[in-house]
């Protein structure tokens, strides 16, 4: 396997992947509070990558102003980003959660306009265009049932500006080599930190147990860490 096929396969699958993290959500959302959700997935998350990083692959870790750097990159890009993105799911459907994420490219480049003095297009602008059609076409049918509110809507497009401002900032910075998976499991580590007092301030224990479908009582102890693997997909 040569190495654009290697590429090629890779995006497939992320492509594949990504957007579902929407269904994902909606799932674990079904037993968990949402910021729950969130920062116990960030953390395994974190954990793994940087437990690859630094003691398989030997990486450095961040030194100086990359610290803060990493801070503001994982405030953007998972406490505002993701961390919103979790509760709107609570309002709208994985359909609508997903389309919002296909979209993140869109925003990106119209971002990049206003910050990184970018020259605007026509493909640019109908893109943004098509992206707001697309937007009202899933999600209009489904204020009649409530299956979406506006709420949960304008949380989305917030959640979507803040991630493009988050890769925005990345590609502004300079990192002076620091390996990738150290950048992203740093700032999902530490966008998960900046994320936990609000979890602990709205966390309510009786809204994080998980309950198996066929009505059994939850396996094991009734702790809300219980939480089985898909929850931190």
């Amino acid at each position: 396997m040569n190495n654009k096929q290697s590429w090629l396969i890779t995006g497939f699958i992320f492509a594949i992947l990504w957007p579902s993290a929407a269904t994902a959500t909606k799932v674990a959302l079904k037993d968990a509070q949402p910021l729950v959700v969130a920062v116990f997935r960030f953390g395994i998350a974190a954990a793994i990558m940087l437990l690859v990083s630094h003691f398989i692959l030997k990486n450095k870790l961040p030194q100086g102003r990359e610290w803060r750097q990493l801070a503001i990159y994982g405030l953007l890009n998972i406490s505002v980003y993701l961390g919103m993105y979790v509760v709107a799911m609570k309002e709208v459907t994985a359909s609508v959660g997903a389309l919002t994420v296909a979209a993140s490219p869109v925003f990106i480049s119209f971002l990049s306009l206003i910050f990184l003095k970018k020259p605007i297009s026509p493909r640019i602008l109908l893109a943004l265009l098509v992206c707001i059609c697309g937007f009202v076409v899933v999600a209009w049918p489904l204020f009649a049932d409530a299956s979406v509110t506006a709420r949960g809507l304008v949380l989305l497009l917030v959640s979507m500006f803040s991630y493009a401002l988050g890769t925005i900032y990345f590609t502004s910075r300079k990192w002076e080599g620091l390996h990738l998976l150290t950048i992203n499991g740093w700032q999902t580590l530490l966008g998960g930190i900046f994320l936990l007092p609000f979890m602990l301030l709205t966390y309510k224990s009786d809204a994080n147990l998980f309950q198996p479908a066929s009505g059994q009582e939850p396996f094991g102890s009734r702790s809300p860490f219980l939480l089985p693997p898909y929850y931190y997909g």
